[in-house]
């Protein structure tokens, strides 16, 4: 006695969509994060003649720039132009610890910073 050929509608063709909805082929995730601190601490002090005059000054100062990315997706279709997270950057224009107001690190002051030695 022969078996008999069995067939089933189990075994069907599926596009690529189909098989990703089934499977989970459209798995993804993004993850980034970045941090960003900057910190100045300033001491002066003064004294004069005499027995008169003294003064003395501090301050401190601390910008922190921090920022986070998460993005998952768990299936159908990817998205598009999503990028990860760049890195911190602090904003332009901020004193950096050590340069003096309206100068950029490595540079000449300008004449108009205070009095300058004439020749002699």
């Amino acid at each position: 006695m022969s078996d008999p050929i069995m067939t089933s509608d189990l075994f069907l063709n599926l596009s690529n969509k189909e098989q990703e909805l089934l499977t989970g082929g459209a798995n993804f995730s993004l993850n980034g994060s970045n941090f960003a601190n900057q910190g100045a601490v300033l001491m002066g002090s003064s004294t004069s003649g005499p027995l008169g005059s003294t003064a003395n000054s501090g301050g401190n100062s601390n910008l922190i720039i921090t920022a986070a990315q998460d993005f998952m997706g768990l299936g159908g279709e990817l998205p598009l132009n999503i990028t990860p997270l760049g890195p911190a950057t602090l904003p332009d224009g901020v004193a950096q610890p050590g340069s003096q107001p309206g100068s950029q690190p490595g540079s000449q002051p300008s004449p108009q910073a205070g009095p300058q030695p004439g020749p002699q």
